[in-house]
């Protein structure tokens, strides 16, 4: 009930290839990450519509165990780390915690050890969680805030 997270780059790719799966590019990951929408998020342009769309740090992560440098909104979704999958609405196209929650790996290479993560997490404020955010990290390194949303390719 819980997203999959510490897992590297390299871990992701090979698990899955034994599922049959991929990690999406960075362009599918933000078409289904927008929903068909073109604005800052797929609730809009106004950051306070992420407050039951996304888990981003708050205030109630502020007062349960965030660390103390985090820049929090003001809302309160109930979460100090990763939200159990399906805690937030849904997107247009029916997907949940797209905005924030963790960062997720994308196929796509950022020079010659790297790759792309998109998304924001649980860590930084909803601004850093837009859609189109996007940070790289080596391919091999494993963090807190880093997971996947595999990806099937469809049959036409």
């Amino acid at each position: 009930l819980h997203p999959v997270e510490q897992v590297s780059w390299t871990e992701c790719t090979e698990t899955c290839r034994q599922l049959g799966l991929n990690l999406p590019r960075e362009v599918q990951w933000e078409f289904g990450a927008r929903g068909g929408t073109t604005t800052g998020w797929w609730t809009g342009d106004d950051a306070a519509n992420v407050a039951t769309a996304g888990n981003v740090a708050d205030a109630w992560a502020l007062a349960h165990g965030a660390v103390a440098d985090w820049v929090c909104e003001a809302w309160d979704d109930g979460n100090t780390i990763h939200a159990e999958v399906g805690s937030f609405r849904a997107n247009p196209f029916g997907l949940h915690e797209v905005i924030g929650n963790l960062g997720e790996w994308c196929e796509d290479k950022f020079g010659p050890d790297s790759h792309v993560l998109r998304g924001g997490n649980f860590t930084v404020p909803a601004s850093f969680a837009r859609s189109t955010n996007r940070n790289t990290s080596p391919s091999a390194f494993a963090f807190l805030v880093y997971g996947l949303r595999p990806a099937r390719a469809l049959a036409p």
